[in-house]
């Protein structure tokens, strides 16, 4: 299940933002927003358990990670270097497309289990797979 959700999460971010991430170095701000979007995730999930601090935490990471990158360009000399919020916008997009991907696979996982005590309760009645045999 998750290689089918990394899939059609990365066809999807190719398809709606591919304008935003033409550039080279909006698509390394993107991996760089996945990246650290999953460190801060597996951080604060492996201290506490808990999905919801775990995912608002690897937000934030990415937020701080993207914000500090772009304060440093914009104290660089070279006329390039200020602080572009579309590099940032790359940075959240990543962490965005990270964030969801988990939670959906999180949720899939829920209902899988909930199907499977529902399955051992009364497998006559909710054991849908096998429905067509009992009646």
């Amino acid at each position: 299940i998750m290689k089918k959700l990394w899939l059609i999460l990365l066809i999807i971010s190719h398809f709606s933002h591919a304008q935003d991430l033409k550039e080279k170095d909006k698509q390394y701000h993107f991996i760089a927003g996945t990246v650290s979007s999953m460190v801060g995730y597996a951080y604060i999930y492996h201290k506490t358990e808990d999905p919801l601090k775990a995912t608002l935490a690897g937000l934030g990471t990415a937020l701080l990670a993207g914000t500090l990158k772009e304060t440093y360009d914009s104290t660089q000399k070279h006329p390039n270097d200020k602080f572009d919020i579309d590099d940032l916008k790359a940075t959240m997009l990543g962490s965005l497309t990270f964030s969801i991907t988990v939670n959906l696979e999180q949720l899939f996982k829920k209902r899988k289990k909930k199907n499977e005590k529902l399955n051992h309760l009364n497998p006559v009645v909710y054991n849908f797979k096998y429905a067509g045999t009992i009646l």
